[in-house]
């Protein structure tokens, strides 16, 4: 193993934010990364805020894309990357930033100078009123640190890299989500996630894919934890898995508002997951797949 000081470390890696309409939140990203890194490309959805403005006054290369899922974003500014001679990419949400001990953690690991790695795990966390939720098990362990020649497979929602668990580092860092934006913002978006997320579960039967060949490039494998919960019935499975993050990993203890972001996170958005599904199967029943139909050339 070669090992690289910390300057030339930094020279290896950038950083790509996807947003868009995030000017409550673009400075605070940006700021955490610039102990990190001074390559930073932001792939814009064309916001109509002052997110722009904003970002002029920070040193990095803004481009502008349609957006149409997470994983097609990140692909796209992956095969854009305006500096050559990167090895690897941090991946971060706008509304995302890196804890406090992140850059040093990173460093210490020597995880950028194996050529075993492909890709680095994190713990990503949620922050209600401006505390972790530390009860409900809500904090996962995900990959946001890839080889530059790592890609997302086609996926409209819970996109996770393709990489042999042999070849990726655990690092014991925080990443942050904290949303500032109002309640009314989160129910408008995670309503377009719960059809994407019930399209995603339907591309995984084979009786859907047959009926949309369009499903069978969406189609992903499940961790036995997601196989369990959709053998359960719809509905109550909802019910279930709320009472596990609420009572069994202790999601009471946590602050009032974080009680209430499990309730909403956990149990009314799952429900309507639920709902959509059902809703799909029903109008299959019926020979009718508008809803579905619609919902296909809408997303895919």
């Amino acid at each position: 193993m070669i090992f690289f000081p910390q300057s030339q470390m930094t020279d290896m890696l950038c950083a790509v934010v996807l947003c868009k309409n995030e000017s409550v939140h673009i400075s605070r990203c940006i700021e955490s990364l610039l102990e990190l890194t001074t390559r930073i490309f932001i792939v814009d959805s064309y916001s109509e805020d002052n997110t722009l403005e904003i970002l002029s006054k920070y040193p990095c290369i803004v481009k502008h894309h349609p957006f149409s899922s997470h994983s097609d974003q990140f692909n796209w500014a992956m095969d854009n990357l305006p500096w050559l001679g990167v090895s690897w990419v941090l991946r971060l949400d706008a509304d995302e930033y890196l804890g406090s001990k992140f850059v040093s953690q990173l460093f210490d690991s020597q995880a950028l100078n194996s050529s075993s790695i492909q890709a680095i795990s994190v713990k990503r966390s949620f922050v209600v009123d401006g505390y972790p939720v530390r009860y409900g098990s809500l904090t996962t362990r995900c990959i946001r640190i890839v080889r530059s020649h790592v890609r997302y497979p086609l996926q409209i929602m819970d996109e996770h890299f393709d990489v042999p668990c042999s070849c990726v580092f655990s690092l014991d860092s925080f990443i942050y989500d904290y949303n500032l934006k109002s309640f009314s913002w989160w129910l408008y978006k995670h309503y377009f996630y719960s059809k994407k997320e019930a399209i995603q579960y339907l591309s995984s039967r084979p009786y859907w894919s047959s009926l949309y060949p369009e499903l069978l490039a969406l189609s992903k494998k499940f961790t036995l934890q997601q196989r369990f919960y959709y053998k359960l019935p719809p509905f109550l499975r909802s019910f279930v898995f709320f009472l596990v993050r609420y009572l069994v990993f202790l999601g009471f203890l946590n602050r009032p508002s974080a009680s209430r972001f499990i309730f909403f996170q956990c149990l009314a958005y799952r429900l309507l997951v639920d709902f959509w599904i059902v809703l799909y199967q029903f109008d299959a029943i019926r020979s009718s797949y508008s809803s579905l139909e619609f919902d296909l050339e809408t997303f895919c």
